[in-house]
């Protein structure tokens, strides 16, 4: 029995290997709403004959000056069903995203502060794959965010020395909507 079945988990990996694509993995950069700018990952896996990839997005940007201290963060987890063949041409997107700001200043003025939100979403997009080796990818679609959406700001008065916390939910009109980006990278 032990080595009927590693017989077939040998048969199974080698017709796995034989199936699969020549260039599987995608690194390239993405441009567009809501990562801004970032490094977006897929492996293009041989199941569904080449059609199913996974994919990851990642952006980080961070702003400092002497009074201001700004960061931004996206991550997305997600994938893609190429509608053609060879995992190239238009294909579907489904995703899991989080935005994440925070900021923070110091002012003589204005006294010191911080604010943060985290955003969670899902992400239905359209895209398509043009080249080989090197590649271009333009999507568009539709974000959802499921949470609440609360900017919490924390600040402190420079007249009183007092900390004051204030909490506002963003509005309904900024929780959902169109969402694009275009991609550029190269196949491996």
């Amino acid at each position: 029995m032990k080595k009927f079945s590693l017989l077939l988990i040998t048969a199974v990996l080698t017709s796995l290997t034989s199936y699969s694509q020549d260039k599987p993995y995608r690194v390239g950069l993405t441009f567009g709403l809501p990562n801004l700018v970032g490094l977006n990952l897929e492996y293009v896996s041989p199941a569904l004959n080449n059609k199913l990839a996974a994919t990851l997005d990642y952006s980080s940007i961070k702003l400092n000056d002497e009074e201001i201290d700004f960061n931004y963060s996206y991550f997305e987890l997600g994938g893609n069903y190429y509608f053609g063949q060879k995992s190239k041409g238009l294909y579907g997107h489904l995703s899991y995203g989080r935005i994440g700001f925070k900021g923070e200043y110091s002012d003589p003025l204005y006294g010191s502060g911080e604010g943060k939100v985290t955003l969670n979403m899902v992400n239905l997009m359209l895209g398509a794959k043009w080249g080989n080796r090197l590649y271009i990818r333009p999507e568009v679609g539709f974000a959802s965010f499921f949470n609440d959406a609360i900017v919490r700001v924390e600040y402190t008065e420079p007249t009183t020395n007092l900390t004051l916390i204030v909490e506002e939910e963003i509005p309904n009109f900024l929780k959902d909507g169109l969402i694009y980006n275009l991609g550029v990278g190269l196949s491996f």
